[in-house]
This record gives C-alpha cells, sequence and structure tokens, in this order.
C-alpha cells in the first residue's frame, strides 16, 4: 500500500493528509494555532504517512500517526500530549507522590501497544479513580487520539 504525504502542526492539528495528491490545500502554518507545520518526520526527515492512495475509504477519517514508522520517535504532537497529560496529573491535589510516578510512567506505556499496555492500563485506570472528575476528563481529551486500542478498551470501555 502507499500513502501520501500529511502536512500536520506539532499539535497534531491536520493542514492536508493528501499532500501532494491536493497541494491546494497545503499550509505552510496551521489555521487552528498558527504553528508551522511539518511533513517529514523531525528525528529522521522521513514524509510522515499521509491518506492511503490504493484504497476508496468511504468515511475514513485521517488522523495522523503517533510514531515514524521509519525510526519509532514519537511525533511532536504525541509528545507534547504525553507531556501535557503528566504535567496536567502532577498538579493533581488527590493525588500522592506515589500515583504521580504510576500514572507518568503508565501515560508512557499506555500510548504504545506492547506487553505492558494492560497492566500500565490497568494502573492508570486506578489512579485516575483518585483523582478529580476534571482531572480525570481533562486527561482523557488530551490522551483519547493516542492511547493504545487495547488500553482504551480497559481504560474506558464505554467510548
Amino acid at each position: 500500500m502507499s500513502y501520501d504525504i500529511a502536512q500536520v502542526c506539532p499539535n497534531g492539528h491536520v493542514a492536508n493528509s493528501s499532500y501532494q495528491e491536493f497541494p491546494e490545500y497545503n499550509r505552510e502554518f496551521c489555521e487552528h494555532c498558527g504553528e508551522k507545520t511539518i511533513t517529514h518526520c523531525p528525528n529522521c526527515n522521513n514524509p510522515i504517512l499521509g491518506y492511503p492512495r490504493d484504497i476508496v475509504a468511504i468515511g475514513y477519517k485521517y488522523r495522523p500517526p503517533a510514531y515514524c514508522h521509519r525510526c519509532g520517535h514519537a511525533f511532536p504532537w504525541t509528545e507534547r500530549k504525553i507531556q501535557a497529560a503528566v504535567e496536567l496529573s502532577a498538579e493533581e491535589a488527590h493525588l500522592n507522590d506515589e500515583d504521580r510516578a504510576i500514572l507518568e510512567q503508565s501515560i508512557n506505556d499506555i500510548v504504545k501497544d506492547s506487553p505492558k499496555t494492560q497492566l500500565a492500563a490497568s494502573r492508570f485506570k486506578k489512579a485516575m479513580t483518585k483523582a478529580g472528575t476534571a482531572t480525570a476528563g481533562a486527561v482523557k481529551d488530551i490522551l483519547v487520539d493516542i492511547v493504545s486500542e487495547t488500553a482504551k478498551k480497559i481504560i474506558w470501555p464505554s467510548g
């Protein structure tokens, strides 16, 4: 399968998922946050995988990948979301230092689909029950697009 190149800002806003096929939609800066858009991995300079070219995907909604398929490095939007969730969790008054440490490690593990995902998701869910509902909701909003599907089913089973 071949892919077009995606144009995405460092916050994960997609400017164009078909950078080559539809250049008229290319944007040098993001219309949502004003940041300069990128089309290549900042770590290895490989193009960001965009819309699949070989399929007709009715109803397909493009989401930028969390990690580079070439070097495995997290894209800026993934790094920023992880950092925001960690910082938000650290400010939650209802959590002790141990809970904060568990959350920080768990957040890093739930964004990847690995053998640690299920355990991390279980720990994350348990720690978030101690946080206030506003914090838990905000953390969910930040992470929902980058958390692995396995973790989503454990943490937020109803959607």
